[in-house]
């Protein structure tokens, strides 16, 4: 497992590196981009929010990698199993999205100490955007990976691009919704339609893999 994971960070090395940096370039970008307090804590979550999708782009890129070098047909040669291959990539997804959640979040903390604007709420406020953003990029690594043993790597890339697509038009129709639609779900009891939601979301990340463990042993390289 250890060996697989350096194997993954080594090669997607570069372009983790430059990642690493973009976050604090958000934090940067949104604090000049907005002198007032006011707008500045309405946009402080755009660096949380777009780097919770970094690591969908080094999965991508492990994918295929994987997929050119036809990598598994060497590895599972070798005492490596096909669901120890399989976990090594959900591991490695789950520790990047970590990484550069965090390091978004402590270059936004950072920029707010600065300014003199950090507020409780407001912690409060990033870590729930966190770790819906870290729920939400999870399925989607999650569907990455299954798409790509059951197809290939491209057309697991393509189903990304659809997945972003889909978000943008979500947040169309949410912006459209009236402000007295959302105070009656808020007041309903966000937490439990949030409780809800996560829950839906673990069922599909454990339907799914399953389905790619059955795959994956199926799936001749």
């Amino acid at each position: 497992m250890k060996g697989l994971l350096l194997k993954d960070f080594y090669n997607t090395r570069r372009t983790g590196v430059l990642l690493m940096i973009l976050p604090l370039i958000l934090a940067l970008i949104v604090y000049a981009g907005h002198n007032d307090i006011e707008g500045f804590q309405r946009f402080i979550f755009v660096p949380i929010l777009i780097s919770s999708f970094f690591s969908i782009a080094l999965l991508m890129n492990s994918l295929a990698w994987d997929e050119q070098s036809n990598y598994p047909l060497y590895a599972f040669t070798t005492p490596v199993s096909r669901m120890t291959y399989l976990k090594s990539k959900y591991l490695f997804h789950a520790l990047a999205t970590l990484v550069y959640i965090t390091t978004a979040f402590l270059a936004v903390m950072i920029i707010s100490l600065m300014t003199g604007i950090f507020q409780i709420s407001l912690l409060i406020e990033m870590l729930c955007i966190g770790a819906v953003s870290t729920v939400f990029v999870w399925l989607i690594g999650i569907c990455l990976i299954a798409f790509s043993i059951k197809y290939s790597a491209v057309r697991a890339s393509g189903f990304v691009s659809m997945s972003f697509g889909l978000m943008g038009f979500l947040g169309i129709i949410l912006e459209k919704v009236p402000d007295s639609v959302k105070q009656t779900v808020t007041s309903a009891g966000l937490p439990v339609v949030l409780g809800i939601l996560l829950m839906i979301l673990i069922t599909a990340g454990v339907i799914l893999f399953r389905k790619s463990s059955q795959w994956l042993a199926r799936k001749e390289f």
